[in-house]
């Protein structure tokens, strides 16, 4: 059975597995929200991104940082915990 902790702690694994600069789009489709849903953030500052022209990236190790951030404790926790055992 898939808990909403497994999500969040396959998401994070995934995203640290990724070894490029994702674009908007993608990580729309990583989170399960849609594209504006990302612009609003970058606007308002609560995602971590950096501009490549005029395209906006996002880092997948600091959108793991982030995702972890806003997790609650247990499922922070958790995701540590499978993060070193990855390791």
């Amino acid at each position: 059975m898939l808990t909403l902790e497994g999500i969040f702690v396959s998401l994070v694994s995934h995203l640290r597995s990724l070894h490029c600069a994702i674009s908007p789009d993608q990580l729309a489709k990583l989170l399960g929200v849609s594209r504006r849903s990302i612009y609003d953030a970058v606007k308002a500052g609560e995602l971590p991104y950096f501009h490549l022209r005029s395209s906006i990236k996002f880092d997948p190790g600091q959108v793991a940082d982030w995702l972890e951030a806003q997790m609650p404790t247990r499922v922070h926790v958790l995701a540590a915990a499978h993060r070193a055992k990855e390791q």
